[in-house]
């Protein structure tokens, strides 16, 4: 039987485990990029950097199909900040 407010709770609870996932994501992602910033060794810093990228298109392609509301601007502020600090590693 459609029940519309159990179906709204529904939508809701998926945007909410999306938002989540993409907020893991981003936090790999900056995770991968503090070691590579503290190793000595060039090829592990590369091997971060490419998972750190990973994590990146990984989060923009649940970003193009998530539905977000206002309160997610820190996953918008976070996404910024893994973009630009993987563009002033590449540098």
């Amino acid at each position: 039987m459609w029940n519309p407010t159990r179906f709204g709770q529904v939508l809701s609870d998926v945007q909410r485990t999306r938002a989540e996932y993409i907020r893991t994501e981003l936090d790999i992602g900056l995770t991968f990029l503090d070691i590579a910033a503290n190793t000595r060794d060039p090829k592990h810093c590369q091997r971060c950097m490419c998972t750190a990228i990973e994590a990146l298109r990984t989060a923009d392609k649940f970003f193009r199909d998530a539905q977000l509301v206002d309160s997610d601007d820190d996953l918008y502020r976070r996404r910024e900040q893994l973009r630009q600090r993987l563009l002033e590693m590449c540098e």
